[in-house]
C-alpha cells in the first residue's frame, strides 16, 4: 500500500515562518537604492531648497531614474553608501531657487554623478593614494607658476589659498560622488592639464583685473583682515578653480541629457554657447558655469 504524506497545518506554517525570515537575495538588496534615497531625502529635509511644492520629489525621482536600469555590481552597496554619504558634502554647495532651467540643470547633473557613480569603478586604496599625490603636484606647480607670473602676490596668502582649494577637492577622493578625482591620471591627462594651466594665464590677467588691479594688489592689506578677502587669496583660489574646470575637461565628458539641459539654462538667460562649444565644455561644471555653487 502506497502513502501519501501531508504536512500537517503545524509544519506548514513553520515553512512559511522559515520562507519569511530568509527572503531572496534579489528582495533583500532591492530596498538598498529606497534607503539611499531616503537618507537624500532627509538631507534635504534638513536643509530644505527653495523650491516650489513638488520639486523635491521630482529631485528625488531623477535620482532614482539614474539608478535604475544598472545591473547591481559585486560591490552595489559600496557605491550606494558613496551616493548616500557623498550627497551631503554635495548639497552644501548646491544654490536653489525658483529659476525651473536652473532646476532641471541641477537635476540633470545629480542624474549625471549617480549614473557615473553605479556603471564606472570605484577607485581602489591604491587608486586613491595615486590621486592625492597627483594633485599635490599639479595644485604646487599651479601656486608656483601663479607666483612667478606675477611679482606682488604675498607667498603666504598663495600657500593658504592652495592649501584650502586643495582640501575642498580632496575630500571628493574619499567621496567619489562626482566623476572627477576618481581615477589617476594618465601620463597624457597630466600634460594636458599641464598646458590647459598655462593657456590660462591670460585669463589669470583679467581675473587679477576684476579684483581691483595693480593698484589693489600693490595695495598693503590691514593685518586683521580675513585671508578669504585678501586680493592675492582671492586671487590664486579662483585660478585654482579655473584649474579645477579645466580638468573636468580632460577627464570627462557630461552627457546629452545635462548637455542639452545646460542648452536651456543658457537660453534662458539669452545667451547661448552650442553645447558641444569649448565654452559650454568649460562651464560643465565649469569654468564659466558652477550651477550648484
Amino acid at each position: 500500500m502506497r502513502y501519501e504524506h501531508t504536512p500537517t497545518p503545524s509544519r506548514w506554517i513553520v515553512l512559511l515562518l522559515a520562507a519569511l525570515a530568509c527572503p531572496p537575495a534579489n528582495l533583500a538588496t532591492s530596498s538598498e537604492p529606497e534607503q539611499a534615497l531616503a537618507a537624500i531625502d532627509d538631507c534635504l529635509a534638513a536643509s530644505p531648497p527653495a523650491w516650489p511644492q513638488g520639486w523635491q520629489s521630482e529631485y528625488v525621482n531623477a535620482i532614482r531614474d539614474a539608478l535604475r536600469g544598472h545591473e547591481a555590481p559585486a560591490d552595489y552597496t559600496l557605491r550606494l553608501d558613496a551616493l548616500r554619504e557623498g550627497f551631503p558634502l554635495y548639497w552644501q554647495d548646491v544654490t536653489t531657487n525658483g529659476d525651473r532651467p536652473l532646476f532641471e540643470l541641477q537635476c540633470a547633473e545629480i542624474k549625471w554623478y549617480a549614473r557615473h557613480l553605479v556603471s564606472s569603478p570605484l577607485p581602489a586604496e591604491d587608486d586613491r593614494h595615486a590621486i592625492r599625490k597627483q594633485m599635490k603636484d599639479l595644485w604646487h606647480t599651479a601656486a608656483d607658476s601663479l607666483i612667478a607670473q606675477f611679482p606682488f602676490p604675498d607667498p603666504n596668502m598663495v600657500c593658504k589659498a592652495r592649501a584650502d582649494h586643495l582640501h575642498d577637492c580632496l575630500r571628493w577622493v574619499d567621496a567619489p560622488l562626482k566623476p572627477i578625482f576618481r581615477q589617476p591620471f594618465a601620463a597624457e591627462q597630466i600634460n594636458r592639464i599641464r598646458e590647459g594651466w598655462h593657456e590660462l594665464r591670460y585669463a589669470r590677467v583679467d581675473l587679477m583685473r576684476q579684483l581691483g588691479g595693480e593698484d589693489v594688489f600693490l595695495a598693503l592689506r590691514p593685518r586683521e583682515a580675513a585671508p578669504s578677502d585678501h586680493p592675492h587669496y582671492l586671487l590664486t583660489y579662483r585660478s585654482l578653480e579655473q584649474l579645477e574646470s579645466f580638468i573636468w575637461t580632460v577627464v570627462t565628458r557630461p552627457p546629452e541629457d545635462y548637455l542639452k539641459a545646460q542648452q536651456n539654462y543658457w537660453k534662458a538667460r539669452h545667451s547661448l554657447p552650442g553645447p558641444r562649444s569649448s565654452g559650454s565644455q568649460q562651464s560643465a561644471r565649469g569654468i564659466s558655469l558652477r550651477p550648484n555653487t
